[in-house]
């Protein structure tokens, strides 16, 4: 299990996620605001707060931004199998 604010560090360092799969390192760009995103995943939050709270510090500007981001994020993350979503 990773940590969203150390994974959100690791994201906004290097402006991807970077794996090492078996020896084997593996970057997987991600948007501007994906790290703000990660930071904003804390597993009691919906998407619709987490757009809010997004949209609150300007990460994302419009509801077409948090959703291109949210897919972007998404498509990495749930790939690399770091996150899940959940119907409440």
């Amino acid at each position: 299990e990773v940590r969203a604010a150390d994974l959100a560090r690791m994201v906004g360092a290097a402006g991807a996620l970077v794996l090492n799969y078996d020896g084997a390192k593996l970057r997987f760009p991600l948007p501007p605001a994906a790290a703000r995103f990660i930071a904003a995943v804390d597993g009691r939050r919906s998407l619709g707060e987490i757009e809010q709270h997004l949209r609150s510090e300007g990460t994302v500007v419009s509801a077409d931004a948090f959703r291109r981001t949210l897919a972007e994020v998404y498509e990495v993350l749930n790939g690399a199998n770091l996150l899940l979503l959940r119907h409440p």
